[in-house]
């Protein structure tokens, strides 16, 4: 099943809230100018996704993952992040951006874009290697 074109624009999400997706292909998604607080989870976890872009949100205060590419199914495509901001007011959440698993088959490239991000205080001491602003 594919799905095509979900665009989440202008979004305010608090408290327990996410965006799940997983195991159903989207070909073009799109966040705009959303703002996640206080979210105890992962704020957006996606898996078997074509073409994401982020751009213009914030991320504010999250306990995990802002946002998470899972397992479950290929990532792949042009995957952007522009002009986000990743903030917590002390050191804490597991990462900015995680990727655990991108790339698709043979014949789909794969091309992450990172620019003009804001990233603060993003990461754990425990965690080694796989917490911070990016991780893979």
């Amino acid at each position: 099943m594919k799905l095509k074109d979900l665009k989440i624009k202008k979004y305010k999400i608090k408290a327990k809230y996410k965006i799940i997706v997983i195991n159903k292909m989207i070909t073009t998604k799109l966040y705009i100018g959303n703002k996640f607080e206080n979210v105890s989870d992962t704020n957006v976890n996606l898996a078997y996704v074509q073409n994401v872009s982020f751009d213009g949100n914030v991320f504010k205060n999250f306990e995990r993952d802002a946002i998470r590419f899972n397992h479950g199914g290929y990532n792949n495509g042009i995957l952007s992040f522009t002009n986000n901001e990743f903030l917590q007011d002390t050191l804490g959440g597991y990462n900015g951006i995680y990727f655990r698993i991108y790339g698709g088959g043979n014949i789909n490239d794969t091309t992450i874009d990172i620019k003009g991000n804001k990233f603060v205080n993003i990461g754990t001491k425990d965690a080694g290697l796989y917490s911070g602003a990016i991780s893979a």
